[in-house]
């Protein structure tokens, strides 16, 4: 964690935890403070302004965390083995639904709070893709006319509906990468024959 503030800390990841399982709508502050074992009072000490403020901070530290998390699993792999490593390591750790937190979350904090924090997301999630696909246009690995955004967007999309939707424990983890990998790997080399 970056944060100086350690207490909070402890309670940002459980606030995040609840937050990303359940929606914004559906944690109060009193489940927070349940879990964390305080009184919900407690948590203004640390969020004045309550709920919008908790979950914003919550998830801003979450995300940065996330981000480091993502983009160190890389690890010094080679492409594309490094955004396979990165497929993985997404499946190994709770989905971040992109979709649910921008549409149905983030209306609830105000303008400028949910445009930040809906752009801290985005790199969270998305960012260590790009960063790989760009490294990989500039050693030759790819293309050099490929959108890494785009790309980045669709190897996420492999993530959350291949393997999300199956992952389960043991073999059904198992299963769901070996899936992702295959998605990856169809985007990467494509459907149609090569000409000549």
């Amino acid at each position: 964690m970056r944060s100086a503030d350690a207490p909070f800390e402890r309670i940002a990841r459980t606030a995040a935890e609840l937050f990303l399982a359940k929606g914004y709508a559906g944690v109060s502050l009193r489940e927070v403070a349940a879990a964390l074992g305080i009184r919900a009072a407690s948590l203004y000490h640390h969020c004045p302004a309550g709920k919008a403020e908790l979950y914003r901070r919550s998830l801003e530290v979450f995300l940065a965390d996330y981000r480091e998390g993502l983009a160190g699993s890389r690890g010094r792999a080679r492409f594309p083995e490094r955004l396979l490593r990165m497929t993985d390591w997404m499946l190994e750790h709770p989905p971040v639904d992109l979709q649910h937190i921008v549409r149905v979350d983030l209306p609830h904090l105000d303008e400028a709070a949910g445009l930040a924090l809906n752009a801290r997301l985005h790199d969270a999630v998305l960012g260590p893709y790009a960063e790989t696909f760009e490294e990989a246009k500039r050693t030759g690995a790819v293309v050099p006319r490929l959108q890494a955004g785009l790309a980045a967007a669709c190897v996420v999309s492999l993530v959350h509906g291949l393997g999300f939707a199956h992952v389960g424990d043991g073999e059904e983890r198992r299963a769901a990468k070996r899936t992702v990998r295959a998605g990856v790997r169809l985007l990467l080399e494509g459907a149609l024959p090569s000409p000549g």
